[in-house]
């Protein structure tokens, strides 16, 4: 009897693992990966450009705000589990790495990534900033994407939506753009 438990129990695991689609990967909360030294090339608290972190994203949160602030842009937080979240890859691959929000953020968006990851190294500031943000944000499931307005202050959480680039930036611009917004 206890075998038959233990082989629904599995079967009911693997179930809701492949029928997941709900657009996000399950927050497995602090991530494996070992903290690294700066001068390894691991990622840093940064406003440069940094080792395992997309080009035209920052690792700063303090630095994405005072920027946005400056320039009068909305900060979009990338929540991301980037070596293992099979939603994140997703999201990365159809929207974040495609021409059309490229152009979109350059103009309108400080872009922060905040990386959960298994198997790159990070920092053990930067580690310990994005878990401290996860828990400020409500984080419980990757990806998991905040929009702040220039002052800060979250007008929204999105996460992966099926449509592309186009469609993604077109919902970026009803969220940044609408009249209700904080």
């Amino acid at each position: 009897m206890k075998d038959l438990l233990l082989i629904f129990a599995f079967i009911a695991v693997a179930a809701a693992v492949v029928l997941n689609t709900s657009g996000s990967c399950a927050f497995a909360g602090t991530p494996s990966n070992a903290a690294a030294p700066a001068e390894s090339g691991a990622s840093t608290i940064s406003m440069e450009q940094q080792p395992n972190v997309p080009e035209g994203w920052v690792t700063d949160y303090q630095g994405a705000l005072a920027l946005a602030k400056e320039e009068g842009k909305a900060v979009l937080i990338d929540f991301t589990g980037s070596d293992w979240c099979g939603w994140c890859k997703k999201l990365d691959k159809e929207v974040f790495d495609q021409a059309a929000f490229e152009d979109y953020a350059e103009k309108n968006l400080v872009r922060l990534y905040l990386d959960f990851p298994n198997n790159k190294p990070q920092t053990e500031a930067l580690s310990t900033q994005n878990e401290e943000l996860s828990k400020k944000y409500g984080v419980r499931g990757f990806p998991t994407i905040i929009v702040l307005n220039s002052d800060g202050e979250m007008i929204s959480q999105l996460g992966y939506q099926r449509g592309g680039a186009e469609k993604y930036v077109e919902t970026l611009e009803g969220v940044i753009n609408s009249p209700e917004k904080s």
